[in-house]
């Protein structure tokens, strides 16, 4: 790594399980944790609440707001699995569900 002239991203969801010596060789890290409950209400509303016809209610985004541990890779996997059923066949409860999941 120390002799690479280029670039060099790593990534890893094992963060804890470095040592520190391969820890100290990267200049810049950044950390993403999961979501806070109105970043829920964020993703929901930027990659998926279009999805369907209907506009966002309280009660979806109260729903989202209980939920815990998501991230943002949850959200691009929910928009994926229903991006193409017809939007008349979803609802948000549908989509809140498939978050749980």
């Amino acid at each position: 790594m120390e002799r690479f002239r280029g670039i060099l991203i790593c990534t890893t969801n094992r963060l804890k399980d470095l040592d520190d010596a391969s820890i100290r060789r990267f200049n810049q890290k950044i950390g993403f944790d999961q979501l806070l409950p109105q970043g829920n209400v964020i993703f929901y509303e930027k990659l998926i609440g279009d999805i369907t016809n209907l506009p966002i209610d309280n009660k979806t985004r109260s729903a989202l707001k209980s939920l815990k541990g998501l991230t943002p890779g949850d959200f691009k996997t929910v928009r994926d699995r229903f991006s193409f059923h017809p939007r008349e066949e979803l609802n948000h409860q549908i989509l809140v569900d498939a978050l749980k999941e």
